[in-house]
């Protein structure tokens, strides 16, 4: 449908509607570098959502002096994965708990929330703790903030490499005990916002100063190639119905 409302070929296969005439990637060089990439495919950075709530009410929930810890395991992951996060060992932790309530119960050091504004709260976190997904592990970096990770599928195992290998955060095994949970933890509180963590915070807020603009420019050029209203040129209202 959107083909013939734009007047461009239609496509052949899955794999060439999967593809395009122009793909964006939305990694980070330093964290996932790219060989020689063709033509067709730019590098424009993670995209991060930032909504307008300031999570003003968690934040004065949190309480000053505790080290703070995010879950948040995204679509594939689950969130008992980090159960033991209820044990004793981790009563003197903030600990934030995104997506389902799951089995988390009630006590006074867990803060659950079904849907968080993690970039407004991020600068108060010291750990993440998740599956590994690029959006989730992105959110963290973007603070300088390490990241303990339980991956699920492969591709989360993936990321889980490349940023141990970075010195970004750690793969935890499936059975760790809440003592050897505590420990890595604990060893990884004086990284936070420090060393390689800090810098990669750095590359993300340079990639995402000129993001907008430098994703309208390729869009623009596309458009213009194909002979195509240039994004100027379309309503807003052809914007959203397309």
């Amino acid at each position: 449908k959107l083909r013939r409302e734009l007047h461009l070929p239609m496509a052949e296969d899955y794999l060439e509607e999967l593809e395009g005439d122009l793909t964006l990637i939305v990694d980070l060089p330093e964290l996932f570098p790219q060989k020689e990439l063709p033509d067709s495919h730019r590098i424009i950075g993670p995209l991060i959502y930032r909504s307008r709530d300031s999570e003003t009410e968690l934040r004065e929930r949190l309480e000053n002096g505790k080290p703070t810890l995010l879950v948040t395991t995204g679509s594939s992951g689950s969130e008992d994965a980090f159960q033991l996060l209820r044990e004793t060992p981790f009563w003197k932790y903030n600990i934030i708990v995104t997506g389902s309530a799951g089995n988390w119960g009630k006590a006074a050091h867990i803060f659950h929330q079904p849907f968080l504004n993690i970039p407004a709260v991020i600068d108060r976190v010291d750990v993440v703790l998740t599956h590994g997904g690029n959006g989730s592990i992105y959110q963290a970096l973007a603070g300088g903030v390490p990241v303990l990770c339980r991956p699920v599928i492969f591709e989360q195992e993936w990321n889980v490499h490349r940023v141990e290998e970075l010195g970004l955060g750690q793969w935890l095994s499936g059975n760790i005990s809440p003592r050897e949970l505590k420990k890595i933890i604990v060893s990884w509180l004086d990284k936070t916002r420090t060393g390689p963590l800090i810098e990669m915070a750095g590359w993300m807020r340079a990639c995402q100063k000129n993001q907008p603009r430098q994703i309208h420019g390729l869009l623009d050029r596309f458009l213009k190639l194909k002979k195509i209203k240039s994004l100027s040129e379309i309503s807003i209202t052809e914007r959203m119905r397309s």
